[in-house]
């Protein structure tokens, strides 16, 4: 499995960062109407239990808030993906989309409200690591902006920053030419429950993703 670890950087703020890492050869497409279903299901439950006051208060969405103030990064302004989708779908605005398994990363993300990043691992380089964004750092995200990284956790390789539990640049989006993947489930609260959304997604990973050759392991 591709090398992937957590610095120094980020530690020194927190002993409850966790990952769960997922490396897999898949096929990516079009979300067949198994997995539309799976996430309409899951939608409608969340937008029957959830207010705007009770996403913020979800014990995994209100660690990385905490998380976020406490290195100097507004969680109010850079909103963990899990967070923003929860949102979303709250406010009526349904889900985008993208592919099966862009898709499948959503599913996982709004169900365990943990953020959760797909990259294309041809488009990344050795070794990889979760840390936290230097001054003046900056990347393009996928929606054509560009992020402000200075104290924004993120993951970067050899090339530099391509992901974040907010936002991810555009180098290693998941694409229909994409066969090598590498998913991440990202804690701020500790390993509870990381190891159940990993072999959950694995589950859809192979059902809807042809997915196979996979690897997974957990770090802390």
């Amino acid at each position: 499995m591709i090398n992937i670890t957590i610095s120094e950087k980020i530690r020194n703020h927190s002993t409850d960062i966790a990952l769960g890492c997922i490396e897999c050869t898949v096929c990516v497409g079009e979300s067949d109407r198994a997995l539309r279903s799976a996430m309409g299901k899951l939608i409608s439950r969340i937008q029957n239990t959830l207010t705007l006051e009770t996403i913020h208060q979800l014990p995994r969405v209100e660690a990385a808030r905490n998380f976020y103030k406490k290195i100097g990064k507004d969680p109010s302004r850079y909103r963990i993906s899990s967070e923003a989708l929860l949102r979303r779908i709250y406010s009526n605005k349904g889900m985008y989309y993208i592919n099966n398994v862009v898709d499948i990363n959503n599913l996982i993300s709004i169900d365990s409200h943990f953020s959760v990043g797909s990259y294309d691992v041809s488009r990344l380089k050795a070794p990889l690591q979760f840390s936290i964004g230097d001054p003046h750092e900056q990347f393009t995200s996928f929606g054509g902006k560009i992020v402000n990284l200075e104290n924004l956790p993120l993951f970067d390789d050899s090339i530099g920053p391509y992901g974040s539990p907010t936002c991810d640049s555009d180098r290693a989006i998941i694409t229909n030419t994409t066969n090598h993947l590498l998913m991440v489930v990202i804690s701020f609260s500790g390993i509870e429950g990381i190891e159940i959304f990993t072999r959950e997604a694995i589950t859809y990973l192979k059902e809807y993703a042809s997915a196979t050759h996979i690897e997974s392991r957990m770090i802390t």
